[in-house]
């Protein structure tokens, strides 16, 4: 019951972070967001898989926005992950450390990253309960401290049924 409640939350809170657009002032893209886009080449690989997929990226900055570590919640899939090591040195991380504030402390940050496949003849595919009770777990261990939640990262795909 507790982790139903704590689970329960924790959508709420994501929920909220979907309602925030990363952009800037001026309505484009945030510095963080456009590289991501640029250097994310993991949609490729899903098409043959036909899968949606719900994650969350830990990002845990020192004092200065540096990079100290990367963790994934245990529902993100093994290739996502190489995905995302793969680019890290691409992707401008600290101007998303800059953009949330990264102050002369520490920083977790975590960013909820949803990937909807969509058949072209249909409605979406949905996401496995599994992903869903795995999306705040952590090597099997729930999330404890304090964390600023990014606004979500979010794709659609679609693929043809008939393939």
């Amino acid at each position: 019951m507790k982790k139903l409640f704590l689970l329960l939350v924790l959508i709420g809170i994501y929920s909220i972070g979907c309602a925030q657009r990363p952009q800037n002032e001026n309505g484009k893209k945030t510095q963080f967001r456009s590289s991501f886009d640029t250097n994310f080449t993991y949609l490729n690989s899903l098409v043959a898989t036909k899968a949606s997929i719900f994650a969350v990226i830990l990002i845990s900055f020192n004092g200065y926005g540096k990079i100290q570590d990367i963790k994934f919640s245990d529902g993100a899939p093994p290739k996502f992950i190489s995905e995302i090591i793969r680019i890290k040195d691409k992707v401008d991380f600290k101007s998303m450390y800059d953009e949330l504030g990264g102050s002369a402390s520490d920083m977790q940050v975590l960013i909820p990253v949803q990937i909807d496949a969509m058949q072209m003849a249909g409605g979406g595919v949905p996401i496995e309960q599994k992903d869903l009770d795995n999306m705040y777990l952590f090597k099997g261990q729930p999330i404890t401290g304090e964390y600023v939640f990014y606004p979500a990262i979010n794709y659609k795909y679609h693929y043809n049924n008939y393939e």
